[in-house]
């Protein structure tokens, strides 16, 4: 099954393979693709909340607390997450 989310699979890959310490000395062609990257996820940001809109105006509300229920798992996840590595820290 194909996905479809915010970030393509290429995406995710190239993301994957990004060293967030290293993003002062990327190449151009890296540079261009990571924009590419941005520009598209916020395209895609913004046809979520279009569609979300649609769906909270066809009565769907049950649909758009899911997704909000699901994005703030995420959320609270990646919260304990970091709480966690700077326990680890210390």
């Amino acid at each position: 099954m194909r996905h479809r989310g915010l970030l393509t699979e290429k995406d995710r890959e190239f993301l994957r393979n990004l060293d967030p310490d290293e993003l002062d000395e990327l190449d151009e062609d890296t540079i261009k693709k990571l924009r590419n990257i941005r520009y598209n996820f916020r395209q895609r940001t913004e046809n979520t909340e279009e569609d979300i809109e649609i769906l909270r105006e066809a009565g769907q509300d049950d649909l758009v607390e899911e997704f909000y229920a699901a994005v703030g798992r995420f959320e609270r996840l990646e919260s304990k997450l970091f709480e966690l590595q700077d326990q680890l820290e210390e």
